[in-house]
């Protein structure tokens, strides 16, 4: 994972990932009973944030991933399935 440098007018880090685009898994399809993961929605992630809400919404009460987040799994970096355009997201 590559790690971001301070800067110095920020009081934290940029909550990114490697390829700049989110990660979102819904409690059924994690490891871990009742972890549901939203994050690495960077500093524009009040764009993304409502439909990756809506959609885990609807994955825990459905049952059935959605769709739209299949792209954003965490298992993508194990499998060197990179979400492609890292400014398309505008994570950055």
């Amino acid at each position: 994972m590559v790690l971001s440098r301070p800067s110095l007018d920020r009081g934290s880090q940029r909550s990114r990932t490697t390829d700049r685009h989110p990660a979102a898994r819904d409690a059924e399809a994690s490891e871990v009973e009742g972890f549901t993961l939203a994050a690495g929605m960077g500093t524009w992630g009040f764009k993304g944030a409502p439909i990756f809400g809506l959609g885990l919404a609807e994955e825990i009460a459905t049952g059935r991933p959605h769709p739209l987040l299949a792209p954003f799994s965490p298992d993508r970096f194990a499998l060197d399935r990179m979400v492609p355009d890292a400014a398309s997201a505008g994570t950055h």
